[in-house]
């Protein structure tokens, strides 16, 4: 166990992993700077280092952030946070509390100029972009699984699988509150790896992924493009079960699996944070009026949008429950 990767540091974009609220388009803040934890957890594979010992530095914010590729966000619960354990990966710059006092930890980083501080809109042109997980890191993974193939985006994999396994979460729970992850070194690397790059696509390419096939039901017959347009009401689920979603007075969609209800993000399901955020409110102060229909260029679109979000609540319900054991 001690020849786990060495600490490592949140990187500099907290472009990463985030809450679901991803799910919903919601506006985006500044992300703020933590301090990682720097103290090391012994569990069942000896001495388990942090995520933070993955990754080589910490630098502050900047625009060059934005152009990173593939991030990564763990929840940090701190003293107050009542919220359980939670990762999800993002590809732009996350808002502040995508997850509750969460920490970022990026797969790139970018060297500031030589000649000092670049301008907010100057781009990334005189920036040299630095791999954020370290030469220690993959030195140590190949080392422990005497496989000198694995690289850092497998690690990288790796960790957001691990991340996601059962016995994981289970076993460490109550540090999973207070500080950042302990990385173990699972008895089947690739099969995490697989399993978080799956992940990985999966979570970030919701909008574009597998549609689900929820069953419509329709008043009229023929509905028309402005019956699948959200009213004043929220939706809301017709049963205690959760199986069918009342969308407007005009549709419901009905054959919502179980698994859609069992993988939450940041204290809620996807589609939770779809029905919380999806929904037309008006402020009271300004009279501003939030109205998701505008945001679909086709109001059936709202219902592809659905059907999509459960997929991915099953899909990655399906790769976890298949996921090896984490700790030996």
């Amino acid at each position: 166990g001690t020849d786990g990767p060495a600490r490592l540091r949140p990187g500099p974009s907290c472009g990463a992993v985030t809450c679901a609220e991803r799910f919903a388009a919601t506006a985006r803040q500044p992300a703020r700077r933590l301090r990682p934890q720097r103290s090391v957890h012994h569990g069942a594979q000896g001495v388990q280092r942090g995520v933070a010992g993955l990754l080589s530095d910490r630098r502050p914010v900047t625009s060059a952030d934005r152009k990173a590729t593939r991030n990564a966000l763990t929840d940090r619960g701190t003293i107050g946070s009542t919220r359980p354990f939670s990762a999800l990966i993002v590809n732009s710059m996350p808002d502040l509390h995508f997850v509750a006092f969460g920490q970022c930890f990026p797969r790139y980083r970018y060297a500031q100029p030589a000649n000092g501080e670049a301008g907010l809109f100057d781009g990334d042109a005189s920036r040299e972009r630095v791999d954020n997980i370290s030469d220690t890191a993959l030195t140590a993974f190949r080392k422990h699984y005497t496989n000198d193939t694995i690289t850092k985006d497998a690690i990288f994999d790796y960790v957001y699988g691990v991340l996601h396994a059962p016995d994981y979460r289970a076993r460490f729970g109550n540090d999973l509150t207070k500080e950042l992850p302990r990385i173990p070194k699972a008895p089947d690397f690739h099969a995490f790896a697989a399993a978080g790059q799956a992940l990985a696509r999966l979570h970030l390419e919701y909008e574009t992924c597998t549609e689900y096939p929820l069953r419509e039901e329709l008043k009229p017959d023929n509905p028309q493009p402005e019956h699948f347009r959200l009213g004043t009401r929220a939706m809301r689920y017709a049963d205690d079960a959760k199986t069918t979603l009342i969308v407007n007075d005009h549709v419901r969609l009905s054959g919502i699996p179980a698994e859609a209800h069992r993988y939450a993000v940041n204290g809620r399901t996807p589609l939770g944070w779809f029905i919380a955020r999806y929904r037309i409110t008006t402020d009271k102060r300004s009279g501003i009026t939030n109205d998701p229909n505008g945001w679909f260029d086709d109001p059936r679109d709202l219902i592809a949008a659905i059907r999509r979000i459960v997929h991915v609540s099953v899909e990655t319900v399906r790769i976890v429950d298949g996921l090896p054991k984490a700790l030996a």
